[in-house]
């Protein structure tokens, strides 16, 4: 099957939000909560390999466990695929148009409208992700204590008011707006780079869906170059009754590793960062091509 690369010239419509919003749930179901609770313990100080933490989560919450932070707080994050995913679109086909009618070359218009969009839509989506991660995080680290998802919401609200939904907020955005940034920005590249090597100054090219998804892994390894700002703010998250800033959290998680605080969780991110990318950059491509 070959995709051609100019394929997402069709106009944004709320068709693409549906996509966003079915990929993400397939991503969330498939492989990316059990790998977001393994990255989730390990960016706050669990220790062991991946496995180990996997078997202590399965030992102490079975599947259960593994999917620990699902339902609800995932399901109504897979809403937010569609914020992405329609934003996107929208953002980079008309920051494409503007380009193209100021003085900049064609190749330069294609990737700068990717990366003005992968970074709106990071922006578009960290904004509905806050309060939904800041719950899901409780969960996936159990603080609290709550014997359901709604007490346990409400012992946090009970220690630190409303404004604990907003807790992490900082990080998370500046992770969001760099994190899809990035991703779209790289595998753009790389496939523009691939066509231009192989059209040969014919002006025209396709690339294979194996194309697409090595250039989208390329681009999700990519997007973690921002990991400091997951551990902060999931540190941050997994903490009741503390009120310390971002600076000071990452102050602290600086005397106590060094450097290396800011890494934890980090080869996790990596595959995490690489499966969403699958699904949200090759899968919504795909999805829109054949709708």
């Amino acid at each position: 099957m070959h995709l051609h690369v100019t394929q997402n010239a069709k106009q944004a419509n709320w068709r693409d939000f549906g996509i966003g919003v079915v990929c993400e749930i397939m991503m969330t179901l498939s492989l990316g909560q059990p790998i977001e609770v393994i990255k989730t313990r390990r960016a706050v100080g669990a220790e062991g390999s991946m496995l180990d933490v996997l078997q202590k989560v399965h030992s102490q919450g079975g599947l259960r466990g593994v999917y620990a932070g699902f339902y609800p707080w995932g399901c109504i994050e897979s809403l937010t695929g569609g914020v992405l995913v329609y934003t996107n679109h929208k953002v980079q086909t008309n920051v494409k148009k503007i380009l193209l009618k100021s003085n900049v070359t064609d190749r330069q218009a294609y990737l700068g409208s990717h990366v003005i969009g992968g970074m709106a839509a990071g922006t578009a989506q960290g904004v509905c992700l806050v309060p939904i991660i800041r719950m899901k995080v409780s969960e996936m680290t159990r603080v609290g204590g709550g014997t359901s998802v709604m007490s346990n919401v409400k012992r946090l609200i009970e220690k630190e008011g409303l404004s604990t939904v907003y807790k992490g907020s900082g990080p998370l955005l500046m992770r969001q707006v760099t994190n899809w940034g990035s991703r779209f920005g790289m595998a753009r590249a790389l496939e523009e780079r691939i066509c231009e090597s192989r059209s040969k100054g014919s002006g025209t090219c396709s690339l294979t869906l194996t194309d697409r998804g090595l250039c989208s892994l390329a681009g999700g390894v990519f997007s973690c170059w921002n990991h400091p700002f997951d551990v902060v703010s999931v540190t941050m998250q997994s903490r009741v009754g503390d009120r310390k800033s971002a600076f000071s959290v990452a102050h602290e998680i600086y005397a106590a590793r060094g450097l290396a605080g800011f890494t934890r969780g980090l080869r996790d991110r990596i595959l995490l960062s690489c499966w969403a990318t699958l699904f949200m950059v090759v899968g919504t491509d795909f999805a829109r091509s054949a709708l």
